[in-house]
């Protein structure tokens, strides 16, 4: 007995300092080192476990009932870390046929002839099903497999007996097959999260270990993919005012012609190597069984939206707002308006889309229509990503604040006069002087809106010379902007664009009640209402 009990420090010495990955004697039952052509009967063949099927050989069968078992790296399974919102899927390995299993090997100076306790402990997580325990020994006594007598499913740990003895011992080399799932694993949620197996071996009667207590990594995680939006900053685009604001000016980057502009990338990304909840199968976006989503709607789904947008020119034929892939994924033309654009995304786009590196977020404009709404919106356009899965356990993906992306801004100017009362309003009477400070000639256009922001209409307000300066009231603006009922809206705010690239404004009010007082409502002193 002191042998033994010396031979069983001298092998649980060497065997710890392996560590939790892989310890000597503790191995996960992977289809490299345990299976092959070779593999006709597990007894007095060390490593040998397995047939080219997968499934255990000799007095293992018992323990899957001849179904293959899943194969489990060295390392363990490398599970998508997307899988776990709250407690992830309900078994691991999920299958209703397929469970993993590890192999403890004996290792003994003398024959093991007490009856014992194993005891399988996880790490993290507890057991989703009945783990089953199957012993293979040289001399093929042990033929069914020992009682669990602790545990339950849903607990952490179970007990088996293994019924050893003078006639029927364990020895060095003989085998210990446990088969398994387990579920509620919360660190496999996070980064770098590990879930282990550790095997204890003791005398059922004293409690003492028998043979080494080893551990090794069943599970981890990895996240599978990632996803990116971001704003097309380079190159130079403006909408051109000599264009009636109808078409794009610029070079390179974000401008790609005269009537397609690029404002933003989009980037969904398979990182590769992390598994489905089956343990078989790499997950991937729209792929598989949980790399699948839910098909974007009205009012739920996968979806990428983009809002505050300039789609003014792109809601109706000969326009879009799309992403840059072959084919096009194009913006559902019942979901655009002047400032909003969403795609429902499906299986199929997003895997179409994926691992393509950027795709540029465009819109395309049909040239006769004004581009809109135009600079004077204070905020850029933004874009918001939501991924949401079919299975419930599958954690959706996506961008939790919008994503800012390149505004387009008129060229020329574009200036502003915030109070234009009309004819029927008697007291105030306006008077808005445009000159031409520029040492070229240009020209002027218009566009009217109501308090509410509702536009008006839109006029010409003709040329200006260089050193011109040009006059307007509510008389001549109402001969300009035939659609404004001066009884009705009678303040209104108007907006001067010039092909120029500097002028004045100068909005003058004076009260009409005495005649005197002449008031500068420009945004600056000198009349600088302009951008």
């Amino acid at each position: 007995m002191h042998n033994k009990i010396l031979g069983v420090a001298i092998a649980a010495t060497f065997s710890l300092q392996v560590g939790v990955a892989s310890a000597v004697g503790l191995d996960n039952v992977t289809i490299t080192t345990h299976a092959g052509t070779g593999c006709v009967n597990a007894k007095q063949i060390g490593v040998c476990v397995l047939g080219n099927d997968n499934a255990p050989h000799s007095s293992f069968d018992n323990v899957t009932g001849g179904n293959a078992l899943v194969n489990v790296p060295t390392g363990g399974i490398v599970y998508a870390q997307e899988l776990f919102d709250g407690d992830g899927p309900p078994k691991l390995p999920n299958s209703d046929t397929k469970m993993a299993a590890i192999i403890y090997t004996i290792s003994t100076l003398t024959n093991i002839t007490e009856q014992l306790n194993v005891i399988v402990s996880l790490t993290d997580g507890v057991f989703a099903s009945k783990p089953k325990l199957a012993v293979s020994d040289t001399d093929g006594n042990f033929t069914d497999l020992p009682i669990d007598i602790a545990g339950s499913v849903g607990d952490n740990s179970f007990t088996f007996l293994v019924d050893a003895s003078a006639s029927k011992p364990l020895k060095d080399g003989d085998q210990l097959m446990l088969v398994y799932q387990f579920q509620k694993a919360a660190s496999l949620a996070g980064e770098n999260g590990t879930v282990a197996l550790t095997v204890e071996v003791k005398d059922k009667a004293t409690g003492g270990i028998v043979n080494p207590t080893r551990t090794v990594t069943i599970a981890s995680s990895k996240q599978a993919v990632t996803t990116e939006i971001k704003s097309e900053d380079a190159g130079n685009i403006e909408i051109s005012v000599s264009d009636d604001s109808k078409k794009f000016i610029g070079d390179n980057g974000a401008f790609i012609n005269a009537t397609t502009a690029q404002i933003g990338y989009l980037k969904i990304t398979n990182v590769g190597g992390a598994y489905e909840s089956d343990g078989e199968q790499l997950f991937k976006i729209g792929e598989g069984t949980d790399g699948k989503i839910k098909p974007g709607s009205d009012t739920e789904g996968s979806k990428l939206t983009i809002t505050k947008g300039q789609f003014a020119a792109s809601k109706s034929s000969g326009g879009k707002v799309y992403l840059n892939d072959a084919p096009e994924v194009t913006a559902n033309s019942n979901d655009v308006t002047d400032t909003t654009a969403a795609f429902n995304l499906t299986d199929t786009t997003v895997s179409q889309m994926s691992d393509k590196g950027d795709l540029g977020i465009r819109l395309g404009v049909d040239g006769t229509t004004v581009i809109g709404p135009t600079s004077t919106e204070e905020n850029p356009p933004e874009a918001a990503l939501l991924i949401d899965f079919d299975q419930d356990y599958v954690r959706f993906l996506g961008s939790t604040d919008p994503v800012k992306l390149r505004q387009i801004y008129q060229d020329g100017t574009v200036c502003l006069v915030y109070l234009v009362p009309s004819t029927a309003v008697t007291r105030e009477k306006v008077n808005i002087r445009v000159t031409n400070d520029s040492n070229v000639d240009g020209a002027l256009s218009g566009k009217l809106y109501k308090e509410n922001g509702d536009m008006i209409g839109s006029a010409s307000l003709g040329d200006i010379t260089k050193g011109q300066t040009v006059v307007f009231n509510a008389d001549s603006l109402g001969g300009l902007f035939t659609t404004w009922d001066q009884t009705v809206d009678k303040r209104t705010v108007l907006e001067i664009t010039s092909t120029l690239s500097s002028i004045e404004v100068l909005s003058l009010m004076r009260n009409q009640a005495d005649r005197g007082l002449l008031t500068n409502l420009s945004t600056g002193a000198t009349g600088d209402a302009c951008n």
